[in-house]
């Protein structure tokens, strides 16, 4: 019997879980190495604060801007995206504004921005979306054009490099950070703004003030999830992990089910801020070990996708991405476009392959945002024809011909109408 292949593996070593069990007797010790100090080389002459996660990061920035960015001010973004950055901002008192993509690197369309400046419009905010660079040349020259500001969600971007080589998220008004489970750097949640030293002066920033209780059950459910997402333990410990978490979430229970499966919409969410655990001391020796390895991950990620992709070259139903054209992508997610994502997921987990559709949507034909609605096309076709595929640096060769021999099957082979059915797992934002 084959083992389960995870679309995704955190890749932890068991050496990085030691500073979260030192946690009581090295907070000082873990205080004193500044996030400035652990991304040195990568991210220069920027403010690194602190955030319990990506969103609490783009929070943080709306609020230092307060001078400058003000409620009934529009923002453009990408319209494939994850929602909640669009709910925050909305939240916030901002109204989207909705612009396509680029449909090779799934990340805002620079040519696409300018048709949509208003004089409301006070900032553009870019998704490195799957981990592929955006195009900051052409959507910083906007930004100057028009007097914007420029705001950049690195979530899947930790080792991204921009087309000078720099680290996205290195030379804008602002930018979050994401390191939970899913990413390619995990330190069981966590994030952090990357700002100006100018802009970081501006404070106070908004308070956090979670409860006791929610912020250890954060962690440690964060730090659990990752262990059965390992390799090769997964094969015996995703399933019935997945089974009790979707037990408890029908029993009202949802806490577990909500980090290992998060929504791919939730029309009524609500973005708190006091919500999960603040970002704590061990994180940052967790964050600096894998910083040090980030590059040797990223190349074996990286070669992971290329074998896949020559193994499947000659698949006319299968769209390749552009995932260098602006820069180097990390890899952090390997994403193909396919006329059957969800029949096509049902089919590979039928093998023993873990792949995700659906995870990210066009956002501007939600409901929530049915105020902001637009014709982007090419968010309309990731949105329908997107499947993500395991790409972890874990994986072998025999593995990789399991996952290209599974898709190609899949598309050579008669199936049954029940793999139409969805499969989705995985993929969520911290």
């Amino acid at each position: 019997m084959h083992r389960v292949i995870p679309c995704h593996s955190s890749c932890l070593r068991t050496t990085d879980y030691l500073p979260l069990l030192a946690a009581p007797g090295r907070g000082r010790a873990h205080r004193q190495l500044s996030l400035e100090s652990v991304w040195a080389g990568r991210l220069t002459g920027r403010r690194l604060l602190p955030m319990p996660t990506g969103r609490h990061a783009l929070w943080a920035f709306l609020a230092l801007c307060r001078g400058r960015v003000a409620p009934g001010d529009e923002v453009v973004l990408a319209g494939f995206n994850f929602y909640v950055v669009a709910a925050v901002l909305r939240q916030w008192g901002l109204v989207p504004v909705f612009a396509d993509i680029e449909p090779d690197t799934l990340c805002l369309d620079p040519q696409r921005i300018a048709p949509l400046v208003t004089e409301r419009t006070r900032l553009v905010v870019v998704t490195h979306m799957f981990g592929h660079p955006a195009d900051l040349a052409g959507i910083r020259a906007v930004c100057r054009r028009f007097g914007l500001l420029l705001f950049e969600d690195c979530a899947h971007a930790v080792g991204t490099r921009a087309a000078d080589g720099a680290q996205v998220g290195a030379d804008s008004d602002g930018a979050l950070f994401s390191f939970g489970i899913q990413k390619i750097v995990n330190t069981f949640g966590g994030g952090m703004l990357a700002v100006p030293e100018e802009l970081a002066a501006a404070g106070p920033l908004p308070g956090h003030h979670p409860s006791p209780v929610e912020a250890f059950v954060s962690v440690w459910s964060r730090a659990a999830g990752s262990a059965v997402t390992q390799t090769p333990v997964a094969d015996w410990s995703v399933q019935p992990v997945l089974r009790l978490s979707r037990a408890l979430a029908r029993r009202g229970h949802g806490g577990l089910s909500r980090i290992l499966e998060p929504a791919r919409n939730d029309p009524a969410y609500r973005f708190d801020p006091d919500g999960r655990s603040p970002y704590r001391d061990f994180m940052r020796p967790m964050l600096a070990a894998q910083l040090g390895r980030l590059d040797a991950n990223v190349r074996a990620r990286r070669e992971v996708r290329q074998r896949i992709r020559e193994r499947l070259t000659g698949v006319p139903e299968i769209g390749w991405l552009a995932e260098d054209r602006h820069g180097l992508s990390n890899a952090a997610y390997f994403g193909i476009h396919v006329p059957d994502p969800p029949g096509l997921a049902a089919f590979l987990a039928g093998r023993g392959v873990t792949a995700t559709a659906g995870d990210f949507r066009d956002c501007s034909r939600l409901p929530q945002f049915a105020a902001a609605t637009a014709d982007c096309a090419n968010a309309r076709r990731a949105d329908s024809r997107l499947l993500r595929l395991p790409s972890h640096p874990t994986l072998g060769e025999r593995q990789i011909d399991r996952i290209a021999d599974a898709v190609r099957d899949f598309f050579t082979q008669p199936a049954p109408a029940s793999t139409s059915l969805a499969v989705r797992q995985g993929g969520g934002r911290g």
